[in-house]
């Protein structure tokens, strides 16, 4: 029997087997983007917390930077290993992310997970100085 998550008994699907499951969080983040702690109870919500699923790969991430305005702009916030967690063998493009309210007009508009095991945020900051990142991005490894 096969389907989106392959056949029974296999690793070919999308979600492949229970042992095809990893998760890693860190606070310690890169180029000065901080782990924004936004009064949860839970330690693993902030920062950058990537869960994976056979090929399915989904990072939440609660940062911010103190940016400047500008458009265009691409930072890494974290790079993993190989002992953090499986890094795809391709590169991961995840979703998109806006907040926009009184005080942020901040546009995520790419959200990658490369092979090379960086986390890169590519963005918009129109507004203030800080940058604020606070989403779920969702990706599958094609490779």
């Amino acid at each position: 029997m096969s389907g989106v998550i392959g056949q029974i008994g296999s690793k070919s699907g999308l979600v492949g087997l229970r042992a095809d499951t990893e998760k890693y969080n860190s606070t310690s983040l890169l180029n000065s983007w901080t782990a924004w702690n936004v009064g949860t109870t839970v330690n693993d919500e902030n920062g950058v917390y990537i869960q994976r699923y056979g090929k399915i790969y989904i990072i939440q991430i609660l940062a911010y930077k103190d940016t400047g305005v500008g458009t265009d702009l691409t930072s890494t916030l974290l790079t993993c290993t190989s002992s953090n967690i499986t890094l795809p063998n391709s590169d991961v493009v995840c979703g998109t992310n806006f907040i926009q309210n009184s005080g942020a007009d901040d546009r995520v508009y790419r959200c990658i997970f490369n092979s090379n095991g960086n986390v890169d945020v590519h963005f918009n900051n129109h507004t203030l100085d800080t940058m604020y990142v606070v989403g779920n991005f969702i990706g599958v490894d094609q490779g």
